[in-house]
């Protein structure tokens, strides 16, 4: 059976479902104006918070993992600490190299931020289930210290803001003109 989490302890805590010893995390901004590139970018920074809290979550996680199994080996616990803080590092830099140029490709383009953005939560959505597969599961039948985690959402993905059938990295965007109406144009 499904258990469902809504936490209200962190504004930034995505809802989730476990089933199956998954669990998908939500990171939809719902309720949220979709109109404009400020909305689109409003969301965005949304579902950015919601990603970045479930990955902090499987880092603490990981690091609380290190501390426990190697509380009597304090040289390779050090040692271990280390390297997963260099990984982390590792993974940041390359989050921000990546939608940095994703920003660059688009630039001059009115959704040259949420592309940006959606490049950041799919590689911190892969980062996280890199935490799961190497620091959080084991070599034999034992459960994994936490649920395989799966991210469902970005908005904008499947939003009206992007055309399905436009060549791979193109994106069809709203402009809002002077007049107020929306005129579709290719990037």
């Amino acid at each position: 059976m499904p258990v469902a989490s809504i936490a209200s302890d962190d504004k930034n805590q995505p809802s989730s479902n476990l089933l199956d010893g998954v669990e998908t995390f939500s990171i939809e901004c719902f309720g949220m104006p979709q109109q404009t590139t400020l909305d689109m970018d409003a969301c965005m920074g949304v579902e950015i918070d919601h990603v970045n809290w479930v990955r902090d979550k499987y880092q603490a996680k990981a690091l609380n993992r290190i501390q426990q199994d190697n509380k009597d080996d304090p040289l390779l616990q050090q040692k271990l600490t280390a390297a997963f803080n260099d990984e982390s590092k590792a993974w940041s830099a390359l989050i921000d190299k990546a939608s940095t140029s994703v920003m660059i490709d688009s630039d001059g383009g009115t959704i040259s931020g949420t592309a940006s953005s959606i490049r950041q939560i799919g590689l911190i959505e892969l980062q996280i289930h890199d935490i799961w597969e190497n620091w959080l599961r084991f070599g034999d039948s034992t459960p994994p210290l936490l649920p395989e985690p799966q991210i469902q959402g970005c908005t904008i993905k499947s939003s009206r803001f992007l055309k399905s059938d436009a060549p791979f990295g193109r994106f069809f965007v709203p402009v809002t003109l002077a007049s107020g109406t929306f005129k579709p144009t290719a990037r």
